[in-house]
């Protein structure tokens, strides 16, 4: 009925719009700028039915049509966003209260064992990761040796285990007792391990 809307809300495919169309309803709202103290915005909706579905008549059939003014003072919507602007800042925004009990903050990272770091990272838990970080830590110290054995595969990736060799000349009674747990896991009897022998005895194992 109102071809500036078929572009907005064009008729579904298979519709007759001329013969199957019964009712159009339209909303529209401006806005308008009056100086630079003033917004007004008028909003309208309008239902219509076609011509000719009641009546013998050539034009739409108006059944309601309404028009609202909205007046907008710009101190207001200034006002507002301040307000919006300090609520926001009053939920979100300032800085959290200071805690009873700041520790001392450490300018140079701290001479532990990663086990140690990875459990202040993590407020205190200890995860697979610090039971790795101590392995390689020990391999670095001279421990233990850590080797790649890789299997060629036909189809799909390589195989890649790690192989643990013990270096049964250091003295262990320097380490500490998570240090001495992790040798005793990766060599119980043996000289020698593999990643998989850990991954066995750990599903083995699991809680």
């Amino acid at each position: 009925m109102t071809p500036v809307f078929d572009a907005i809300t064009p008729h579904p495919d298979g519709v007759d719009a001329d013969d199957e169309l019964i009712h159009e309803r339209a909303y529209v709202v401006r806005a308008y700028r009056q100086g630079v103290d003033k917004l007004i915005l008028r909003g309208a909706v309008r239902d219509q039915k076609p011509p000719g579905l009641y009546f013998d008549d050539v034009q739409p059939l108006t059944v309601h049509h309404m028009i609202v003014d909205l007046t907008i003072a710009m101190p207001f919507v200034v006002v507002a966003g301040l307000l919006g602007f300090v609520l926001i800042w009053f939920l979100r925004g300032r800085e959290p209260e200071r805690p009873d009990d700041i520790g001392d903050y450490w300018r140079e990272v701290p001479d532990d064992p990663p086990a140690v770091g990875r459990s202040l990272l993590d407020f205190g838990t200890v995860d697979s990761s610090a039971f790795s970080a101590t392995v390689v830590d020990l391999a670095q110290r001279g421990y233990l040796r850590i080797s790649e054995e890789r299997t060629d595969r036909l189809i799909g990736k390589d195989k890649v285990i790690y192989r643990f060799d013990a270096v049964l000349h250091h003295d262990v009674d320097g380490l500490e007792p998570w240090e001495r747990t992790v040798l005793q896991r990766l060599f119980p009897g043996v000289e020698s391990s593999t990643q998989d022998d850990l991954t066995t005895w750990a599903r083995a194992n699991q809680a």
